[in-house]
């Protein structure tokens, strides 16, 4: 959370990830590819088009009672996130999954 804040309000005193967050966030990387294992239907939404492309990719698959998504960005006017793992639930409702340590 401090490091969001940070971000956000005071971008130049954001600390880079030191060699220990990058480990940790290489081996959660991986634990979330083993992660996705357990819903072979998902889609992947990457964001090599950039996060608004990436926004507007999840809305539309938000949409398809089929899909289940996996690295989902999620964003509000100021504050952007994305969960490992968008689980549709019953009665359009939908499970958060965060499966990794991230830096912050």
């Amino acid at each position: 959370m401090k490091r969001l804040y940070l971000e956000i309000h005071q971008p130049e005193l954001a600390e880079a990830a030191d060699d220990g967050q990058e480990a940790r966030l290489e081996q959660g990387q991986e634990v979330g590819l083993l992660a996705q294992k357990r819903f072979p239907d998902g889609v992947v939404v990457g964001f090599e088009e950039g996060i608004g492309d990436a926004h507007a990719r999840t809305a539309a698959l938000m949409d398809d009672a089929s899909v289940q998504l996996f690295s989902r960005p999620l964003s509000s006017t100021q504050i952007y996130c994305a969960v490992d793992i968008l689980q549709r639930r019953p009665k359009n409702r939908w499970r958060l999954i965060e499966v990794k340590s991230s830096v912050g």
